[in-house]
């Protein structure tokens, strides 16, 4: 499991972290064991399952952890598996909640706050909301990030991000933290707001 040193230094308070990974790498294993190893430290985590049922996600989570101890620490663990939930409502919820790190699985499936004219817009729209959500309630954000089948086939993530199409994968916005999940599910750091 993810260490508690690892998530203190790669998602620090009041930062959105996006992690970009392809389809079946390993993003949402990662995602739970954050949740899980925060949960043993005696942090609250809000996540938002919108691919997932919570039925299905507290399954997943057995697969990492004993059920007993499961037991103890979901409480510290809110699931909320509403489909397409919207920016306001995790705003929303947010402030109703005590938390210290959200989680947001995944990035694509949100509905954003305004109408865009172009997917790219719109992807851009929901981080820079993200973004602001997480300076203003001083919680770490982490969001997946779907990236198209073929990465990783020849294709580096700054080819994705150099291109000019309206590809989900190209979108970066200044200040927020980047992470890359690999084919073999390492995590390694791609861009940083606090690099030098």
């Amino acid at each position: 499991m993810i260490s508690s040193d690892f998530i203190l230094n790669h998602f620090p308070a009041g930062t959105l972290t996006i992690v970009k990974g392809a389809p079946a790498v390993g993003k949402t294993a990662f995602a739970i064991s954050v949740a899980l190893r925060l949960a043993q430290s005696n942090r609250r985590v809000l996540y938002f399952s919108l691919e997932m049922s919570q039925s299905r996600f507290v399954e997943r989570m057995k697969l990492q952890i004993e059920e007993d101890e499961l037991q103890d620490l979901k409480s510290r663990i809110v699931i909320d598996d509403t489909p397409q939930i919207s920016l306001d409502q995790i705003r929303s919820k947010l402030e109703r909640t005590s938390v210290d790190y959200v989680l947001v699985d995944y990035i694509q499936l949100l509905s954003p706050s305004s109408l865009a004219t172009s997917r790219k817009e719109e992807l851009i729209s929901i981080l820079q909301d993200l973004k602001l959500m997480a300076e203003e309630c001083h919680v770490a954000i982490i969001g997946l990030f779907q990236l198209p089948k073929c990465f990783g086939m020849g294709e580096s993530y700054n080819d994705l991000n150099n291109s000019d199409s309206d590809d989900d994968s190209a979108v970066d916005i200044p200040g927020i933290n980047v992470g890359l999940i690999d084919r073999d599910g390492k995590y390694t750091s791609v861009a940083s707001p606090f690099s030098s």
